[in-house]
């Protein structure tokens, strides 16, 4: 009876061990976002240093806001320590119809936690409602510490922790990232967010 009962135990034990791990995995599948997002900079031709700053794994904290100037022209790229920059939009990338997010903003760089090369929209997560007319844009501001903060709404979200709120629940809204080779076949110098 004695063992029985410990093989019961130990198989609840197990089913809760394994039920809780395929929730963290599906929870893991669910925080990237479907919505539509797409941009491919190749930081070799540009060589833009607030970008390079965001792209350097070897600096994680640094994160680089990319948005299109209005006319669709240039390129603005500004970080969590107040360097910004502009780049022409050269013809090949014209080509490719590239997509900003909520609010043709996208923050990338490395969290300090878990080393990940992470995009976020610069959108608020919390004040987005895609039924609010007109649709209002509540951009997120970026602290050195890498906290983005939304000023409607006064929630901060924590960059280098998977982008979770700080102060209440939630999460930014984000975007599968990574670094690729450069056309010329430079390692880690083209910014890819699908």
């Amino acid at each position: 009876m004695n063992l029985t009962h410990n093989f019961k135990n130990k198989l609840l034990r197990f089913s809760g061990s394994l039920f809780l791990s395929l929730s963290l995995l599906a929870c893991g599948e669910k925080e990237l976002s479907t919505a539509p997002c797409y941009i491919n900079i190749d930081n070799s031709i540009h060589n833009d240093i607030t970008l390079s700053s965001a792209m350097n794994p070897l600096a994680p904290g640094i994160f680089c806001v990319i948005s299109q100037s209005g006319d669709g022209k240039y390129f603005q790229f500004q970080n969590n320590h107040k360097q910004s920059s502009k780049s022409p939009v050269y013809a090949q990338e014209q080509k490719q119809s590239m997509i900003f997010g909520f609010h043709n903003g996208v923050i990338v760089g490395f969290g300090t936690l878990d080393g990940k090369f992470h995009a976020y929209d610069l959108q608020c997560p919390n004040c987005y409602d895609d039924n609010a007319i007109p649709l209002r844009a509540r951009p997120l501001s970026m602290t050195d510490a890498g906290i983005a903060r939304c000023s409607n709404c006064g929630n901060e979200y924590d960059m280098n922790n998977g982008g979770y709120a700080t102060k209440e629940s939630g999460r930014l809204t984000s975007y599968p990232a990574n670094l690729a080779p450069s056309a010329a076949g430079t390692p880690n110098m083209r910014v890819i967010v699908r």
